[in-house]
């Protein structure tokens, strides 16, 4: 039997799930969510998701307007491992009525957010306040439904510099150098309200490679990168 993967995250999980091997399936992946948004659903036609030409990226945008992301886990019937990462929270998020939606690179490159539209971006105060909250209420829906134990935080850094030794370019105004900082403290709250839950950081030097399939950012490494976040969760698996 294959092991069962749901990924919570960015394409950092779902390129590592591509070195973990043939005996690794996907129960499902959900992307362009953060964690705010899980729960606390806006209307459907807040942003035009259906103008995207991506039926991926209309499922995840749509999906993120519902706040799916626990119904998704409900519906993938059994998970034996669960990953996640915190890439695709970098563009912060914005208010709907009661609710929450993220910002994604897909809607910004399709103009769905008018300018005077309320922003709180990643690092800042108010991103920080919101999430912390949401990732206590994550934690315990993860605990509720017995998957805290089969949980894996992949803690990986942006990278600062190429193969080529060239700095990384910003992602929409973020720095690998900035993302990282910002991090901290989003991690430092998931270490607090879950001590047991693994966070993986790879050991060798972080290294963007330029050649990669989704192009060139400080979040998509080279392959010897994935190949260690593989190999680290497949020992804490066994």
């Amino acid at each position: 039997m294959s092991t069962r993967v749901f990924i919570m995250g960015s394409c950092v999980s779902r390129d590592s799930f591509e070195f973990l091997g043939p005996e690794f399936s996907l129960a499902e992946y959900v992307a362009r969510q953060s964690l705010i948004s899980i729960g606390r659903p806006v209307a459907s036609d807040t942003i035009p998701a259906d103008e995207l030409d991506s039926a991926f990226q209309r499922r995840m945008l749509t999906g993120d307007l519902a706040g799916n992301a626990l119904a998704q886990i409900d519906k993938a019937g059994e998970i034996d491992l669960l990953l996640w990462d915190l890439t695709d929270e970098r563009l912060g998020v914005h208010p709907g009525g009661d609710g929450w939606f993220t910002r994604t690179i897909e809607g910004v490159g399709a103009d769905f957010y008018p300018e005077d539209l309320p922003h709180h971006p990643f690092g800042s105060d108010q991103h920080f306040a919101l999430w912390a909250e949401a990732a206590e209420r994550w934690i315990d829906a993860l605990a509720a439904r017995e998957l805290l134990g089969r949980t894996v935080m992949l803690q990986v850094p942006w990278a600062a510099v190429t193969t080529n030794g060239l700095p990384t370019p910003a992602s929409f105004g973020l720095t690998a150098q900035d993302a990282n900082a910002a991090s901290f403290r989003y991690q430092r709250v998931i270490m607090d309200l879950a001590p047991e839950l693994p966070m993986l950081r790879p050991r060798q030097r972080m290294i963007a490679r330029p050649g990669h399939q989704w192009g060139l950012a400080p979040f998509h490494y080279t392959e010897e990168i994935y190949t260690e976040i593989a190999t680290s969760v497949k020992q804490l698996l066994h």
